[in-house]
């Protein structure tokens, strides 16, 4: 190679095979771009912030979570409004979850808490955040995730609406049930017993005055006799099975005591209780519900 004088020079020069760095640049962007389509597919918000908590990276959900997107951590923790779930007590700066993983390296998750969107709705949500480290444990950042359950916390109240309405009802169906039941037994115990008891007497008198019956009828007049006691203790019982006064006027153990010494004196089966000497009075619907449960073993 000559100069525009004719004079000889020389030249050097290099080549690089650089097809080893486009492929390690092909797929980082690969990479990039196959992250991007999961956190864009991801139904809850993804965040990805820096030591001062401005936005680095997110997805869809988040904004849509949030009714918009304020990039800067300094407006953004400004304008955020939240509130714990369990107590209602707003959320200070320093609680926010991401708050704690930048500055205390702390990881929350699923805390539930309630918050005031960008463009004014209330919802509840779901937030877990982690603190980002590097290779020297340093923290340089800190991811977030948030989940809206709005929806899913509503159909729990809606349920517990639902199993207190059921469990008023089954409270008063009970009540009703026990009305009936001590209504069917105080006919039973001043009514027919005492018909009962009346007819036991008519029978007694005529057994010590009719001198001149047969003994057949004599016979037939002492079995009128034993069954009308039968009666009179069938009928008692029943009505104290079906309520016993014990229950109202001495509570749940005098009336478990009743049933004990009742049953066994009809079964000829030992029975013994294990009770306190002492049990307060609980309430009547309780003891209720307790005394027949124990009637229906």
């Amino acid at each position: 190679m000559t100069n525009e004088h004719g004079e000889a020079i020389s030249a050097f020069g290099t080549t690089q095979d650089v097809t080893e760095r486009r492929q390690a640049e092909e797929a980082s962007r690969r990479s990039e771009r196959l992250l991007r389509q999961v956190l864009d597919s991801l139904p809850v918000g993804v965040v990805v912030v820096d030591p001062e908590g401005d936005i680095l990276l997110s997805n869809p959900a988040v904004a849509s979570i949030w009714g918009g997107m304020i990039p800067s951590g300094r407006e953004r923790y400004r304008a955020s409004k939240g509130w714990w779930h369990d107590t209602g007590q707003p959320i200070r700066r320093d609680e926010w979850a991401s708050v704690r993983a930048r500055l205390k390296g702390e990881t929350s998750i699923n805390e539930v808490i309630d918050i005031e969107t960008f463009d004014g709705m209330r919802k509840i949500i779901q937030n877990s955040s982690a603190p980002i480290r590097d290779e020297h444990q340093a923290i340089v950042g800190a991811v977030v995730i948030n989940e809206d359950i709005s929806a899913r916390k509503s159909a729990e109240r809606d349920v517990e609406a639902s199993a207190s309405q059921m469990q008023a009802l089954a409270t008063r169906l009970m009540k009703a049930q026990d009305d009936e039941r001590r209504n069917i037994a105080r006919m039973l115990h001043e009514t027919t017993a005492q018909d009962l008891a009346a007819l036991k007497m008519h029978l007694a008198r005529l057994t010590r005055t009719g001198t001149s019956l047969s003994g057949a009828d004599r016979a037939a007049l002492a079995e009128s006799i034993d069954l009308a006691e039968r009666s009179i203790t069938g009928i008692r019982t029943l009505s104290y099975l079906l309520h016993p006064p014990f229950l109202d006027e001495g509570g749940l153990l005098s009336a478990l005591r009743w049933y004990a010494a009742g049953f066994a004196a009809r079964s000829g089966i030992k029975v013994d209780l294990d009770l306190p000497s002492s049990f307060e009075r609980l309430a009547q619907e309780v003891e209720t519900a307790l005394s027949a449960s124990y009637r229906r073993r």
